[in-house]
């Protein structure tokens, strides 16, 4: 027999969960929908973790990933608020989402920036594969998160964030579990 030929493997038939989310994406310019997580993105989130899963994408290398935006989290989640100023329940509210957009804001440059460390942390990966539909996968990966960034970073609030940060973080559960509940 000879050697397989990977002209036919694209990263999108590696990734056909992923690339779904990615046209979502790119079609919606957003995660959320009528206010919650779009349902569609939603629905493919344990089939794309499966499929990395099978693939043999370490958790490792999605707690890398996701660990880089959950340090972003905590530094938009640091809020100083005066609450001397905050007259009623409704006052309060609103003054921390204008501090969680402020600091949202504040945070979009090193957000984007996180697309070259992440390209860094992939390719690393991908160095050390040899197999074709590996390689697809991790590229695959990388354009999801890209997608997700640039999405991200389009937003003007930081609901956009959280609800990338959801999902990302139901993939990665799926992932550790192998896909099953």
């Amino acid at each position: 027999m000879g050697k397989r030929d990977n002209s036919t493997l694209t990263n999108e038939s590696c990734n056909r969960e992923l690339y779904q989310i990615i046209k979502i994406l790119k079609t919606s310019k957003s995660y959320i929908d009528n206010n919650k997580i779009n349902m569609e993105i939603v629905n493919q989130v344990e089939n794309a973790a499966k499929n990395l899963s099978n693939n043999k994408v370490t958790g490792t290398s999605i707690r890398n990933i996701y660990n880089a935006f959950k340090d972003i989290e905590m530094k938009i989640n640091q809020n100083y608020l005066d609450l001397d100023e905050c007259e009623s329940e409704e006052g309060l509210k609103e003054e921390l989402n204008n501090k969680l957009n402020e600091n949202f804001l504040k945070n979009k440059p090193i957000i984007k920036l996180l697309q070259g460390k992440i390209k860094y942390l992939i390719q690393r990966k991908i160095k050390q594969k040899s197999d074709y539909k590996k390689i697809c996968i991790y590229e695959g990966l990388y354009e999801f998160i890209k997608e997700s960034i640039n999405v991200i970073c389009e937003a003007n609030d930081v609901e956009e964030f959280t609800a990338f940060l959801k999902v990302f973080e139901a993939m990665y559960g799926y992932l550790e579990k192998g896909g099953e509940r």
